[in-house]
């Protein structure tokens, strides 16, 4: 079935549906699901955990993209069983990491932190998958919400963020960073746990090393053929889910990630430029998937030529739209690239999933956008296939991507 013939089914045929999408967003989101003064601006404190896989850019270059879809999406769904276990709340996929909200129980935080480290994922080519861990606490943490009547997104702000980027980057594969806001919150719990501790005034949380017996994940084997159109995600699926595993798919696209350098106190300058650039992307047939406020300042990542659009160059339109959203916001850094990539659920259809996309592709317009600061920068392959006048298109100095290799010749594109 394809995906537009999918959708006209789910329109007419409602029947368990919104139990299904109500799997896609997290708690505090759903409690005002139907707010229509956008944009909105939720206060609540939170603990916050941090999850970020270790070396995924070296893993997507080693694996196929049918073994690496496998290997990351029976991960993440083992990850969300752990989070939603101990009381936890799914609060944003992003990318090869995640971010768990509790609101009150920072024991059960810790607890899962610790649980989630003692496991060691391996796959059958003896690939042994890592995470580093950040936990922190916002007493003035704020969720907004933005978009219209059409499409709705939410971002976090508060201290936090910057408490999380700061520990992220010196946070260990399989390490768990506290922060100091957290670790302030916890002080009759200093006699349970050992610290050491790390730059900055964070500690780093010790926990008892293989405890849990070494979870098999998957067998390499089992990878679909390259012509197979859609990719199961979860081996054992409920009837519902079904619907989510007909919404993935392997399809060549265009990946774009735009990061804007300086972001406004005032919400109401979220809400324009959240707007901006969705409207953009959207009058270029692209779609807009994801918006990251806790990492690399504010991310966003589109998508052009999925199976639901129509027939246009992706490359094309994905460049003519970059350019656009580049001339209307000045100050920012866009990466793309093309090629084939995993468009679909990512986690667990049965209890908490978001819609991503995954892949080598996906990991090269992140580091395009971070590298080349404030131009349009694109890959050999969308310059090629784009099929634009190739006065528009100007050499870039190569500069190494972390994590990639064979990259080619870099281009900036002007219009």
């Amino acid at each position: 079935m394809s995906i537009p013939a999918l959708f006209d089914k789910l329109k007419n045929d409602p029947s368990h549906t919104a139990e299904l999408l109500n799997n896609h967003f997290a708690e505090i989101i759903l409690s005002h699901a139907e707010a229509n003064d956008l944009p909105r601006k939720k206060h609540k404190p939170g603990y916050l955990l941090y999850l970020d896989i270790s070396d995924f850019t070296v893993l997507s270059e080693q694996e196929s993209l049918q073994t690496l879809t496998s290997i990351i999406t029976s991960y993440f769904s083992s990850i969300v069983s752990v989070i939603l276990s101990y009381h936890g709340d799914i609060y944003k996929f992003a990318g090869d990491g995640l971010l768990a909200l509790w609101t009150d129980d920072y024991e059960q935080l810790l607890s899962c932190a610790c649980q989630l480290q003692q496991h060691q994922y391996t796959t059958n080519d003896s690939i042994q998958l890592q995470m580093k861990i950040v936990v922190t606490y916002d007493a003035a943490m704020k969720t907004i919400i933005l978009g219209n009547d059409e499409f709705k997104h939410y971002v976090t702000l508060g201290k936090c963020l910057q408490e999380l980027n700061e520990c992220e980057a010196i946070c260990q594969p399989g390490e768990i960073i506290i922060t100091p806001s957290m670790l302030s919150r916890m002080p009759h719990l200093l006699n349970k746990y050992q610290f050491i501790k790390k730059d900055n005034n964070y500690i780093s949380l010790k926990y008892p090393v293989g405890a849990l017996q070494m979870k098999q994940l998957l067998s390499t084997q089992n990878s679909l053929p390259d012509n197979r159109q859609y990719l199961p995600i979860i081996q054992t699926f409920l009837l519902d889910s079904n619907i989510c595993r007909q919404l993935s798919e392997l399809q060549c696209v265009t990946i774009t990630f735009i990061n804007l350098d300086t972001i406004s106190s005032l919400i109401d300058d979220y809400q324009r430029i959240f707007l901006q650039i969705y409207e953009i992307t959207k009058t270029f047939d692209g779609l807009l998937t994801k918006t990251i406020l806790f990492d690399k300042d504010w991310s966003f990542l589109c998508v052009f030529g999925l199976s639901m659009s129509k027939d246009y160059n992706s490359a094309q339109q994905a460049l003519k739209s970059s350019f656009k959203i580049h001339e209307e916001l000045g100050k920012c850094s866009i990466g793309v690239s093309t090629g084939l990539t995993y468009c679909g659920i990512i986690g667990d259809p049965r209890q908490r999933c978001e819609y991503t996309v995954i892949g080598r592709e996906v990991n090269l317009a992140a580091r395009l956008m971070s590298t080349y600061k404030n131009v349009v920068s694109c890959d050999e392959r969308t310059m090629t296939t784009a099929q634009l006048n190739s006065c528009n298109f100007h050499y870039l100095v190569q500069k190494e991507l972390k994590g990639l290799a064979n990259v080619g010749q870099i281009w900036q594109y002007k219009e």
